[in-house]
This record gives structure tokens, C-alpha cells and sequence, in this order.
């Protein structure tokens, strides 16, 4: 199953993925692809929202990806540590 997350108020962020996410791993997919093509940033309402979804997908069984990350999304998630916690498909341009 892929997700897209679009450009959105970060505080925003992480109501909406703990509203909407729970339903769609009710029949858990093989995987949850979080799409990120449409993040001009991660801030740190988006690395909240990852972090929540990484252990919402690992409660039920779900591999949890990340695609399209920009170099600088890859460098947020770095700096916080997180790459080698996330799977981080190779940074876009």
C-alpha cells in the first residue's frame, strides 16, 4: 500500500496520519510505502508522523519504506538519527 504525503501544516501532520492510518492497517497490506514526494520539507511534525507510523506499521506486522525523500529530507532524517531506524529508499533530487 502506498501513502503520499502532500505539503500540509505541520502541526497538522500527525492528527491527521493518527486518524486516517489506523483503518488502512486494519487488513494488514505486505507493506506501507510512505511517499514523501510531496514534502518540500520535514519538519519535525513530519518526523513525529513517521516515527508514529513506524511503530503503528511494527504493532501489526507491517514493513514500513520511505520513498522519494529529498537529499534534504534524508540529511533531517540523519541528523535525527533516524536513517538507519527508517528505510529510506535512495534521496531524489
Amino acid at each position: 500500500m502506498v501513502v503520499r504525503w502532500g505539503p500540509t501544516r505541520p502541526e497538522d501532520l500527525l492528527g491527521d496520519v493518527k486518524e486516517r492510518l489506523p483503518p488502512l492497517l486494519d487488513v494488514p497490506p505486505r507493506a506501507l510505502v510512505v511517499d514523501l514526494g510531496g514534502m518540500t520539507r520535514l519538519s519535525s511534525g513530519a518526523v513525529a508522523a513517521l516515527l508514529w507510523t513506524g511503530v503503528a506499521c511494527r504493532s501489526r506486522g507491517v514493513p514500513m519504506r520511505l520513498r522519494h525523500v529529498s537529499r534534504a529530507g534524508v540529511a533531517t532524517l540523519r541528523r535525527a538519527g533516524l536513517v538507519t531506524t527508517l528505510d529510506v529508499d535512495g534521496p531524489d533530487s
